[in-house]
């Protein structure tokens, strides 16, 4: 098979995109729980704020 292509086709290629597009967004969502966790309990200001920033970042992939 050229291309790394596989007899089975489409489902394969449709379930592959389907599974990869559900690992990134719980990566996504993790990321979000990891930041609110950060700013809620971290004792750095300068990192609080990159966690903001972050979450922020992820919301808007989430919801793009």
């Amino acid at each position: 098979m050229p291309h790394g292509g596989t007899r089975e086709g489409p489902a394969i290629d449709a379930r592959s995109g389907r599974l990869f597009t559900e690992n990134v967004r719980e990566h996504l969502e993790q990321g979000v729980l990891v930041s609110r966790g950060e700013q809620g309990s971290g004792a750095e200001q300068a990192v609080k704020e990159l966690a903001g920033s972050l979450e922020k970042a992820r919301i808007a992939q989430l919801d793009g």
